[in-house]
């Protein structure tokens, strides 16, 4: 046991993996041989392997709460891939954020937006996202008279607004 683990922990994965087989095939009831097994496996990139011995550890083994424990942290490190990662894995995050904005002036206008973002993770690497936006806007037809614009004192280009009655509504 002590060869393999350190074999195992000085990067020789296949070497460890052929030890850790030989110690499970004489101790099948060994809990270290088969949880080394599974790490090597993972070493090795072989997450399908690995995940099936520790299917079997969990499913056949009698196993007290911190073994399963150990068992069920190291299978979450393992990828997940095909088909079953899509579903395992979608959606990756739901983001939901509530926007609200809000500006007036001393000309009377006014803007208020309100509204949402979602976003959605796809994957770890991609996500999709989309933000709904009410926005109203609204003026004093009055304080949007020259006169009144030009009595306002330092504010720059007024002088060169154009006369309108309009109303933002």
């Amino acid at each position: 046991m002590a060869r393999a683990k350190t074999l195992l922990c000085n990067g020789r994965f296949v070497n460890s993996l052929y030890e850790f087989k030989d110690l499970s095939k004489q101790d099948s009831s060994s809990f270290d041989a088969r949880l080394y097994l599974g790490d090597s496996y993972a070493k090795m990139s072989y997450a399908d392997s690995a995940r099936d011995v520790y299917d079997f550890m969990l499913d056949k083994n009698h196993l007290d709460s911190m073994q399963v424990k150990m068992v069920t942290q190291r299978k979450g490190w393992l990828p997940v891939t095909g088909v079953a990662a899509i579903i395992e894995t979608f959606p990756n995050y739901v983001g939901l954020a509530p926007l609200f904005n809000y500006y007036s002036d001393n000309l009377s206008f006014k803007l208020t937006q309100l509204g949402s973002r979602l976003e959605l993770g796809l994957t770890n690497f991609l996500s999709l996202g989309a933000t709904f936006m009410k926005t109203w806007l609204s003026a004093d037809p009055t304080a949007l008279d020259q006169n009144i614009i030009n009595s306002i004192p330092n504010l720059p280009g007024a002088g060169s607004l154009r006369h309108s009655r309009s109303c933002l509504c």
